[in-house]
C-alpha cells in the first residue's frame, strides 16, 4: 500500500491500489491527448490495430465492463448480464449507448474465475461468451460493431 501525505494536516491516509491506477490512468490518457480515441472521434471508430494495441497496454486502466458501441451512424441499445460460475448475478445492466462511445461499470470482479457474459442488443440478439478473469485488474469490451455484431473480449492486465 501507497502512503500519501495531504496539504492540510501532513497526516497519511492509504491510497489504495485502484486509486493509484485510476490517477496513473488519467496521466497515461493525458499523454495520448490529441490521438486517434480508442473509441473513435466520430471519424472511424473501427481501428482495429488502435484498439488491439490500447487494450494490451493498458488493460488495466480500463472499467471491469464497457459496452461499446463502435458504429459511427446511431446509437444502440445494449443490455449485459455477467454471473459467476456458480451463477450468482454480478452485473446486469441496460445502457443507449451512442455511436463511437462507451458505457462502464466498475467494482464487478470480486474474485478472479469464470464468467458468463451474455449481451443483447436492442434487436433482441443475443451473444453469450464464457470469460475468464485472471486478475481483478482485467477488463471485458461488449462492443457492438457497424454491421450489427456484438462481441465480447477480455483485455488481461
Amino acid at each position: 500500500m501507497v502512503r500519501a501525505t495531504t496539504n492540510d494536516d501532513d497526516s497519511t491516509q492509504p491510497l489504495s491500489r485502484r486509486r493509484l491506477l485510476a490517477a496513473s490512468g488519467t496521466a497515461a490518457l493525458a499523454g495520448l491527448a490529441g490521438c486517434a480515441s480508442i473509441l473513435g472521434d466520430g471519424g472511424d471508430c473501427n481501428d482495429d490495430a488502435l484498439v488491439a494495441d490500447a487494450g494490451d497496454a493498458m488493460a488495466s486502466e480500463f472499467a471491469d465492463v464497457t459496452l461499446r458501441n463502435r458504429a459511427n451512424d446511431g446509437a444502440v441499445e445494449l443490455t449485459v448480464e455477467v454471473r459467476t460460475a456458480d451463477g450468482s448475478r454480478v452485473l446486469d445492466a441496460a445502457a443507449t449507448v451512442d455511436g463511437c462511445s462507451a458505457r462502464e461499470y466498475d467494482e464487478v470482479w470480486a474474485s478472479t474465475g469464470e464468467y458468463t457474459v451474455t449481451s443483447t442488443d436492442g434487436d433482441g440478439a443475443e451473444t453469450t461468451s464464457t470469460v475468464s478473469v485472471d486478475s481483478l485488474d482485467d477488463s471485458v469490451w461488449v462492443t457492438a460493431a457497424d454491421d450489427g455484431s456484438v462481441e465480447v473480449d477480455v483485455l488481461h492486465a
